[in-house]
């Protein structure tokens, strides 16, 4: 899902991103939101809304390597990603607290950027 953009501008993640599905390999993620999103902040914060609950700590993007890891407690979330102009997709591990030995299952992420001309 995800290797594209060596060259990737990070101002291009800042802002709002309509999640158009989740999914894991361990089947237990939510799946289609229709209105839920993450917001991706100049300050490396986010915001993720889901099902109405939301959700805030810290995002890391290394262009270099495509990676992406979002940080809060307990659960921190790493792994790759690809980026067009109006797409995202993240391919990520997730992990509890400390613990990064120990994997809990794999995020698929298909995202776009919002636009109110919908």
């Amino acid at each position: 899902m995800f290797f594209v953009s060596c060259a990737t501008n990070n101002h291009q993640f800042i802002g709002k991103w309509t999640i158009v599905s989740i999914e894991s390999n361990s089947g237990n993620e939510f799946m289609n939101g229709s209105l839920t999103y993450v917001e991706l902040t100049a300050d490396n914060r986010y915001i993720l809304v889901l099902s109405g609950d939301e959700y805030s700590g810290e995002y890391i993007i290394d262009s270099k390597n495509s990676s992406i890891d979002f940080i809060a407690a307990p659960m921190h979330i790493k792994g790759t990603y690809s980026l067009n102009d109006t797409k995202l997709h993240i391919k990520a591990k997730k992990y509890i607290a400390e613990r990064e030995d120990e994997v809990f299952g794999t995020l698929y992420m298909q995202l776009e950027k919002y636009t109110n001309l919908k």
